[in-house]
């Protein structure tokens, strides 16, 4: 009787393994025999069979070592998806690189050394900054978010914005900002700085805005966050909050467009010039800011500008510090901040009409 020829799969499994007995006898529990026998056949073949499935085993090693088979992983990824957390692939694929840089270590087992004296001294080799990777690993581990600071490597934080309020404010120059270009420029830089949202230039943002996402009925709409926090919805922000224009503006336009239901609001503007056909979000601010009659700061007055407006103008109308800040998920005041540090240092200008106005009503009290 002819023995059984040992089939081609077990040949491809064992050179998977490099014909190694020790990996072999655990993962794939067969006798001496049938390794020599399978060894035997292996032999028999063609110099090209060899080669072709040699290369064949190789991939298939390779694929499975993937990122995704960790069960910590599939979670993560399936949590992601379900809050619709938009930039998920992204951070998984920094998220894959840092695992590679650490030999495929269980990402469920990370440390702080793991991070800050591996993974960022070789990904900095490649990358100007770390921010965007920093910022998914604490998406994948939370526990890690005290330790695994996410500072961003660029230049300085310079404070001439709160110049820039000051001026605009005493000046009377913020309603002729606000209305420079026309109907649709007003009313991006109008709902810009009644939510105070970022621009988002990705992801999210003002110009990541969407019609299904308005509620007409109780004057708000959830806006997308896509830097802190792993990614998620601000609910309920209100459209109304600095006056019922806003709210009406967008109202008119969404008629004018036909009454959309689903797509972006601003889908034909983006951040950068980079596109001819499509208006630039960074164009329609300096325009505005030229149309004023002065270049305030360096370049003029950026997107960014209108979530530091939105927050000093709400504390201008001594609305509470918490109050601005949100209470996540829910926009109480437009989208808020992931803490009230970041709040007061980065996005507060105080007009010094109403720093006076302030210590005029502590100096009426009597200790």
């Amino acid at each position: 009787m002819p023995r059984a020829k040992v089939d081609r799969g077990a040949i491809f499994r064992l050179l998977a393994l490099n014909w190694e007995k020790s990996k072999i006898k655990k993962e794939m529990k067969i006798g001496e025999a049938t390794y020599w026998r399978a060894k035997a056949d292996y032999d028999k073949l063609s110099d090209t069979e060899k080669e072709e499935i040699s290369r064949l085993a190789t991939t298939e090693e390779k694929a499975k070592e993937k990122f995704m088979d960790y069960e910590f992983v599939q979670k993560w990824v399936q949590r992601m998806q379900s809050e619709r957390i938009k930039s998920w692939r992204r951070r998984f694929n920094n998220c894959k690189r840092i695992w590679e840089i650490l030999q495929k270590k269980d990402p469920q087992n990370w440390t702080e050394d793991d991070i800050k004296l591996r993974a960022i001294p070789e990904l900095r080799k490649t990358s100007k900054s770390v921010f965007d990777d920093l910022i998914s690993v604490r998406s994948l581990r939370p526990d890690l978010k005290d330790t695994v600071k996410t500072k961003r490597e660029k230049a300085p934080i310079t404070f001439e914005w709160k110049y820039v309020y000051e001026r605009m404010m005493s000046q009377n120059k913020l309603e002729p900002f606000l209305k420079a270009g026309g109907f649709k420029h007003e009313l991006i830089k109008k709902l810009h700085v009644t939510l105070g949202c970022r621009e988002g230039q990705a992801i999210g943002g003002i110009l990541g805005l969407e019609w299904n996402k308005v509620n007409w009925e109780n004057k708000t709409i959830d806006v997308f966050e896509g830097k802190t926090g792993g990614g998620f919805y601000w609910l309920n922000c209100p459209l109304d909050l600095l006056g019922n224009r806003t709210f009406e503006m967008l109202q008119q336009y969404w008629n004018e467009q036909g009454k959309p239901t689903e797509g972006k609001i601003f889908g034909d503007i983006t951040y950068n010039p980079i596109d001819k056909n499509k208006e630039c979000l960074r164009d329609i601010y300096r325009q505005a800011t030229e149309a004023i009659g002065e270049l305030y700061g360096h370049g003029g007055i950026t997107p960014h500008f209108a979530r530091k407006l939105h927050a000093s103008l709400l504390i201008d109308r001594d609305v509470p510090l918490e109050m601005v800040a949100g209470d996540k998920p829910f926009g109480i005041m437009g989208v808020g901040w992931e803490d009230l540090t970041t709040l007061k240092k980065y996005y507060l200008a105080f007009r010094k009409a109403k720093i006076e106005e302030n210590r005029n009503k502590a100096r009426t009290l009597n200790l």
